[in-house]
């Protein structure tokens, strides 16, 4: 096989599995299923209340749902992969709600800010302080352009479980049916349906 066969064969492949919805979704699946597996809930009578992991489960969701809102984008036009542009502009950074917005999913104000909170959390989750202390006191004080990542418990919990089944009613929509706490994803293959199991409890 020659050097230009090779790369076609590649360039085929990166295709076939970047336009494969359930890549997506396998993959947001686990991202969910991690993040409830970080999220500790103390038992201390003095910390009950508090969970620890907090800014790491928030990170982990967010890139839960940029994978997801991917799915969605390359169902709807799977010809962005062969744009470079298109395709650059679909994988670089993490702002849900721009991802929200090439998706076509319609959210609430609600939706909208806990989706500027996660895509916060994208850093926050790795680093103890942002990359300088302008933004640092922005986020404390409220002096800032960017909404603050402070997560609202319980509310958010249960905002994220309904936004995810949105979602997942959004897909349905687009044919694809899915499960991303309980049941990752069916699919046919030689001509049987095959069922891959989670069985995630989602923040228990």
């Amino acid at each position: 096989m020659s050097n230009q066969e090779q790369d076609k064969f590649w360039q085929e492949n990166f295709s076939a599995i970047a336009t494969f919805p359930y890549s997506w979704l396998g993959k947001a699946t686990e991202l969910l299923d991690a993040a409830n597996l970080v999220l500790v809930r103390q038992n201390e009578e003095s910390l009950k209340g508090i969970y620890r992991n907090l800014t790491v489960y928030m990170m982990l969701t967010a890139f839960a749902f940029e994978n997801i809102f991917k799915a969605i984008v390359l169902k709807r036009e799977p010809t962005i992969i062969n744009d470079s542009e298109q395709k650059n502009k679909l994988f670089s950074g993490h702002d849900l709600c721009r991802l929200a917005k090439q998706a076509k999913v319609s959210c609430s104000a609600y939706e909208t800010d806990l989706l500027r909170r996660l895509s916060k959390s994208v850093f926050g989750g790795r680093y103890p302080i942002p990359k300088d202390w302008v933004t640092y006191k922005g986020g404390l004080d409220g002096s800032g352009s960017e909404p603050s990542g402070v997560f609202i418990l319980p509310k958010d919990f249960i905002g994220i479980i309904n936004f995810v089944h949105k979602l997942e009613a959004e897909l349905k929509l687009l044919g694809i049916d899915c499960d991303l706490y309980d049941l990752s994803y069916s699919f046919t293959k030689d001509g049987k349906s095959i069922l891959v199991k989670r069985n995630i409890d989602p923040h228990h």
